[in-house]
């Protein structure tokens, strides 16, 4: 945590569509498609980098609802 993501002049981050009080996550692809970033707009100086395979299976886990007790 705590390191910055590309420069905004690179890629552009994405926020999901339901995303409307401006609390929301994040979403960024390296270019060359070597890493996701994620970061929160509360703390955006704050990235979390994982691989794409990482993130694959934690987005398999979230549909499957192995976190449904989050939140």
């Amino acid at each position: 945590m705590g390191q910055r993501g590309p420069s905004s002049g690179e890629a552009a981050w994405r926020k999901p569509s339901l995303c409307q009080q401006g609390e929301c996550a994040e979403l960024l692809q390296e270019q060359g498609g070597g890493e996701i970033l994620v970061r929160s707009t509360r703390k955006p100086d704050e990235v979390v980098r994982f691989t794409v395979a990482e993130w694959q299976a934690l987005a398999a886990g979230i549909l499957a609802g192995d976190y449904s007790d989050f939140g």
